[in-house]
């Protein structure tokens, strides 16, 4: 879950308690789309599982919205916005991104239990090959699986950071993730992590991740599953490129059109959506969207969706909170 200091969380069970919160959303405009991303039956690692949030968590935010809101599959809102008509406070879309198998089967259950709609984003490009999404893939190979007490940073004349500790390691991934996601082209980002992978043991590295639910995705006989008991399946990237200016246009061509296409000869049916990897978008991703024929592309920019909203970026609010914060959350325009 995100980390939420302990002030945030008093005063937004005290807007609770006082009717503060209640009243604030009777007076709310536009409704909202909830993004999460994996769900657990505990969160173990604050690095780790960072986007992840528990199950009991997940089960009070369901709760809540089956109590106070109406929850609606995401292409009814999204029919409303290509009508050009105001959607309803009340009205909240939930959607899950990466497609883990923790998503298929813990998330899945739980929506179920409720008699929830849902949508679900897919990294088509991985699915049944054994790998996972780079950030995940490195943030395990970082903090659980590296042997040695230096690793190299991307390039040679950038020398070595320490791993010797606990410590070290999540100082050297916190700088090793950002100089990667934006300073280091696509190609280069991917080799780097393979060499990686390739020194501390390949077979050991990708049956851990064969072995753990928490970065394990989803098969496409599941998705298949997923989609005939009514999830709508999204396009999330063919292998989850930031689409920034590391990502050139043949691999940003492959993110978006390739995916679409790909998930269509697989499940039968081309994804209507695009959620972005990371949430970034660049200046070529909405013509993109539109050739490659998707209705709508989902961003990770926090606002409320109203009449008029743009649908090649559609805002949506991270669901990963406690639930007192996420409602205080929610009322963010």
């Amino acid at each position: 879950m995100y980390p939420v200091s302990l002030t945030s969380r008093v005063a937004c069970r005290l807007r609770e308690w006082t009717g503060l919160q209640t009243r604030a959303e009777e007076r709310a405009t536009g409704g909202a789309v909830l993004v999460y991303h994996g769900v657990l039956a505990r969160v173990r690692d604050p690095i780790l599982d960072l986007y992840a949030i528990d199950a009991a968590t997940f089960r009070s935010h369901l709760q809540f919205l089956v109590r106070r809101g109406t929850v609606v599959p995401l292409r009814t809102m999204v029919e409303r916005l290509v009508r050009r008509e105001e959607v309803p406070r009340q009205w909240v879309s939930i959607t899950l991104d990466d497609a883990l198998e923790n998503q298929v089967t813990t998330a899945a259950g739980l929506l179920a239990d409720e008699g929830l709609p849902w949508s679900l984003a897919v990294p088509a490009g991985l699915v049944d090959t054994g790998r996972s999404i780079w950030t995940y893939e490195l943030r395990l190979l970082v903090l659980e699986h590296w042997p040695f007490p230096n690793i190299p940073w991307p390039f040679e004349e950038g020398g070595e950071l320490r791993t010797g500790s606990a410590g070290d390691k999540r100082a050297a991934l916190r700088q090793m993730l950002s100089y990667l996601f934006a300073k280091v082209e696509d190609g280069e980002r991917m080799a780097y992590i393979d060499g990686l992978i390739d020194r501390c043991g390949r077979g050991d590295f990708l049956g851990r991740i064969a072995d753990d639910a928490r970065f394990r995705l989803a098969s496409w006989t599941q998705l298949r599953s997923l989609q005939h008991s009514g999830v709508e399946l999204l396009s999330h990237g063919w292998r989850h490129r930031p689409q920034n200016e590391t990502t050139g246009p043949g691999a940003l061509a492959e993110e978006i059109e390739g995916s679409r296409r790909l998930m269509g000869e697989r499940l039968g049916q081309a994804p209507a959506g695009f959620a972005l990897p990371h949430g970034v978008s660049s200046s070529e991703t909405p013509e993109l969207i539109t050739r490659a024929g998707y209705t709508y592309c989902l961003s990770t920019q926090p606002r409320r969706l109203r009449s008029g909203a743009d649908l090649r970026h559609l805002p949506r609010f991270a669901g990963e909170y406690p639930l007192a914060v996420l409602r205080r959350y929610l009322l963010w325009q």
